[in-house]
């Protein structure tokens, strides 16, 4: 837990392989319910949504989409933590709008809905 910010840190690898890489170390360190507090506190939401945003609108020759998977499922984690100074950076209109494109793909989509409400 006390590497969360050096990884998210590599999510501004310029490689999608790394940040795919580095999604799902964050995916696993996200899962926990509830969240650890070490993690909690290093989580940057903003900088997770900012990046989240770049890399569902890669092109799907440059990025796999199950790189765009794992970033649904990184959102879906985070939201579950249901922690107003995360879930405000993530309920943007701009990321809501990315992940519903994937709803009839993928069935955590139907969750992270739900979260929304």
């Amino acid at each position: 837990a006390g590497v969360t910010k050096l990884l998210i840190g590599l999510l501004n690898s310029p490689h999608v392989q790394l940040i795919n890489e580095t999604v799902v170390a964050l995916c696993l360190l996200t899962a926990k319910l509830p969240p650890l507090a070490q993690v909690v506190e290093q989580i940057d939401s903003e900088f997770i949504y900012t990046k989240s945003i770049d890399v569902l609108n890669m092109d799907d020759t440059t990025c796999p989409i199950q790189v765009k998977y794992n970033v649904v499922t990184l959102v879906v984690n985070l939201l579950k933590w249901n922690l107003t100074a995360i879930t405000d950076n993530l309920k943007k209109p701009e990321l809501m709008d990315k992940l519903l494109k994937y709803e009839n793909e993928l069935s955590i989509v139907e969750e992270f809905k739900n979260l929304l409400i």
